[in-house]
Formats: C-alpha cells, structure tokens, sequence
C-alpha cells in the first residue's frame, strides 16, 4: 500500500511537471547538426482520442515507413520516412491542442475508457469533435500563414 501511494504522488508530481511544460524541443538528427522540433507533448488519452485523425491525415507517411521497415531490416535506412511520421503527428497535435472539443472527448473517453464504454457514452463528444477538426486545423495553419 505504501509503494502504491508512494507511486500515485511520484506520478501526481510528473504529470504536474508536464502541466508547467506541455512544450519539449527534441533533437532528431544523429550528426552534429541539430534538427530541432518544437513538439506538443500530448497525454495518453489525447493520442487516443485523436488516432483516427492521426491515421488518416498521416496515412501517405505511415505508408511509406512501414514500406520502408518491410523493404529494409536496418532500421537506421527508415529514419527520415520516421521523422516524416512524427512531424506530421506533431503538426496535427499543433492544430489540436487548443481544441475545447479534443479535451472533452478525450475527458469523457478517460472516464469511459474500460470495457470500451466511451463508443456509446463519448458518441456525442466525438461528434461534436469530428465536427470541429477540420475547421480547428484550417483556423491554426492559417495563423501560422499570417505570423
């Protein structure tokens, strides 16, 4: 019981830390130069709230790496087709991230998430969220146009 709270404060403590910094810039290239990224760092409910939109919107990139893997067993040949795939998470995330809608379905499949329960009782929070998707990502990229 002492190491299950021990854990659940330990825990309380990283997710706080990861509330003060939701941004991390990680660096991809193996070489010196740096190819640096400014990512969103999504929590495990957002991932799976957004994986069929994830999975569509990055499904050329996805393709093109597990052609890559399948075609070639070293894995250091499929490292820029892998960027490829990150980049296009991360920048759907970008779009995302500010979503109300994202962070009431994924709120609702957290509180539903064993035995599947959050397909019936998230159906109105994934709608309301399919319906904003794509206009949410339009209204960002072309904030990012205008900056």
């Amino acid at each position: 019981l002492l190491h299950h709270l021990y854990l659940k404060k330990k825990n309380q403590k990283v997710v706080k830390e990861m509330e003060k910094q939701p941004f991390e810039v990680i660096s991809l290239d193996k070489d010196d130069e740096e190819v640096k990224l400014l990512q969103y760092i999504p929590n495990q409910v957002e991932l799976f709230s957004i994986g069929p939109f994830l999975a569509r919107d990055c499904a050329q990139q996805n393709k093109e790496f597990l052609y890559c893997k399948e075609k070639d067993k070293n894995p250091e040949n499929c490292l820029e087709k892998g960027k490829l795939v990150t980049q296009c998470s991360n920048a759907i995330m970008e779009t995302q991230k500010d979503n109300p809608f994202l962070h009431k379905y994924a709120e609702c499949v957290g509180n539903h998430l064993t035995h599947n329960f959050y397909l019936v009782r998230c159906k109105d929070e994934f709608e309301a969220f399919e319906n904003s998707y794509e206009a949410h990502k339009l209204s960002k990229q072309n904030q990012q146009q205008e900056e």
